[in-house]
């Protein structure tokens, strides 16, 4: 006998930062089983998944892959899975699509409490899409700050997060500077100290490198002597031992922002080395695990090795859809193939899974010829994402959401606006004391912190009021139109790496399967990206 699913719901709670506490959950939950009853859906006890003191970014949420396991039941369990907000399931875009895309091949739809759209509507997945943008932008920013912290953090030479690269191990000490948590107890801090017994395996792999032997080969020696591997157990491989031999921390140093990592449109995530110039290095001599000679002699080795093959990253700037394009059958991206016939040069995009591992792993040999591809995916934006239809879903939706949100604010502004008060009588009391305290340089630097503050309150009551200004939506569709045509151009562009990034915006995928049809996925969510920005500037 089937079960009628149609009114069984799940609810999903998640809080991350450490301003919450369990109840914060709870209230999540309780929001949410009181909008089941009056929808009349019932919510099973083993239907609500809760994670602690997870980021929304984090795809390894226990209770987040129970829900997703739960959801591929054959037959699904329920229809509807509620949240308190959006942001509660994921504050990634790419992410989000994945996963409502997941729920809805299994038809489960994902409702927030507090944030009432039609999510089978054209006008509900477009809010949901400018709901999405705003909770990212919130994110990004919560991020910003963390890196600040972390910044600060390595400056004064404490460990930042993560494992220790192989030759250290970490530390707990008490902060230097007496500084004191919530409860009044001095903060821990991490720092990192020299592995005697691992720091000698990090010697003998530079010296290795510098008389010439290879990743492959020096992997093999470690391993054929047993030696305790990064990652318990697991042995070392070539990439293992690229990532020792190009870190800069045995030299006797902490380095902050040497990569940048972000999600790519697939939802894992990757990294991009940022500029020696943009690193924050602070020299740490008890760090010091090989000397500067030995660092320069592998450096050298591997600098003359590098110029003599061609960059991958290079490469791939020629190729503007490489990266995106999938195999449909396999899931494995497709790969860029270059021919050249009669002093003509093509590309084509084939499985990269079967063409390197063979059609017993992927039967799909489909090829796509790069001109098409582009041909297929200009008329599939230009028909769905920018055309005059989406002009006006675009235009009549922020609208909505503007006018909906202009009194969200008060709070916020009512609540800056007292601590700007506060901080000007603050700011005008220490300015006098200053004048005839003999304790001078204290006071200054009280003053500089409360102006500081005030800078930072005074920025974001701006803000709040640049949302709600009056004329804020006065040629709000000529300016959705005008946005419109430059996203067009970026686009047209010749430039493959503007160009790519503009794609990127508004495809989500682009699949060929070994019939050789070709699905291209995207939405109007990179049109909102753009508007939002524009409306939110203007």
């Amino acid at each position: 006998m089937t079960t009628n699913v149609t009114n069984v719901a799940a609810i999903y709670a998640r809080f991350s930062s450490e301003l919450q506490d369990d109840s914060s959950i709870d209230s999540q939950v309780e929001k949410c089983r009181q909008f089941a009853e009056a929808n009349g859906l019932t919510v099973p006890a083993d239907l609500v998944f809760t994670d602690s003191a997870m980021s929304g970014r984090n795809r390894e949420r226990a209770a987040y892959q129970e829900m997703i396991i739960a959801a591929k039941d054959d037959p699904p369990r329920f229809s509807t899975v509620l949240v308190w907000k959006f942001s509660r399931l994921a504050r990634n875009r790419e992410e989000s699509i994945l996963v409502k895309g997941l729920l809805r091949k299994r038809g489960i739809v994902v409702r927030s409490v507090s944030e009432p759209v039609d999510p089978e509507s054209a006008h509900g997945k477009l809010m949901e899409g400018i709901l999405e943008c705003l909770d990212e932008f919130y994110s990004a920013n919560l991020a910003a700050e963390t890196r600040r912290g972390q910044e600060q953090a390595n400056s004064e030479g404490f460990w930042t997060g993560g494992r220790p690269p192989y030759g250290y191990k970490l530390k707990k000490i008490a902060d230097p500077k007496g500084r004191t948590g919530k409860g009044g107890h001095v903060i821990q801090r991490t720092v990192l100290e020299v592995d005697p017994l691992r720091a000698r395996v990090v010697k003998d792999i530079f010296t290795w490198s510098s008389q010439g032997m290879g990743l492959r080969k020096i992997a093999e020696r470690l391993n054929d002597a047993a030696v305790p591997t990064p990652d318990s157990g697991r042995g070392f491989d070539p990439s293992t031992i690229r990532g020792i031999i190009h870190n800069e921390t045995y030299t006797g140093c902490l380095i902050y922002n040497r990569q940048q990592f972000f999600r790519k449109n697939d939802g894992t995530k990757t990294k991009r080395n940022n500029p020696r110039s943009e690193w924050k290095i602070k020299k740490m001599p008890d760090l010091r695990i090989i000397t500067d000679d030995l660092w320069r002699a592998v450096a050298d080795r591997l600098g003359k090795r590098k110029k003599n093959k061609a960059s991958t990253a290079h490469r791939n700037i020629r190729y503007p859809f490489a990266g995106i394009i999938k195999c449909a059958d396999c899931g494995a991206t497709y790969m860029a193939i270059k021919t050249s016939r009669k002093g003509h040069t093509y590309v084509n995009y084939a499985c990269s899974y079967n063409r390197r591992r063979g059609s017993s792993i992927c039967a799909n040999s489909t090829k796509v010829d790069q001109d098409t591809l582009m041909d297929a995916v200009m008329k599939a934006i230009e028909e769905n994402i920018l055309d005059e239809a989406s002009v006006a879903i675009i235009t009549e939706a922020i609208e909505k959401l503007v006018t909906e949100h202009r009194g969200s604010h008060a709070a916020d502004r009512k609540r800056l606006e007292k601590e700007l008060k506060k901080l000007d009588k603050e700011i005008e009391k220490l300015s006098r004391a200053m004048t005839i305290a003999t304790d001078v340089p204290e006071l200054a630097k009280q003053l500089q912190e409360k102006a500081k503050r005030r800078t930072s309150v005074a920025d974001a009551l701006d803000g709040i009021n640049s949302l709600v200004k009056k004329d804020l939506l006065v040629g709000l569709e000529d300016r959705v139109r005008a946005e419109m045509e430059d996203i067009r151009g970026l686009l047209a562009s010749q430039d493959v790496h503007q160009f790519r990034h503009e794609l990127m915006h508004h495809v989500s995928a682009i699949l060929v399967d070994a019939q050789g049809q070709m699905r291209i996925e995207g939405s109007l969510v990179g049109a909102l990206d753009s508007v939002l920005k524009l409306v939110a500037g203007a």
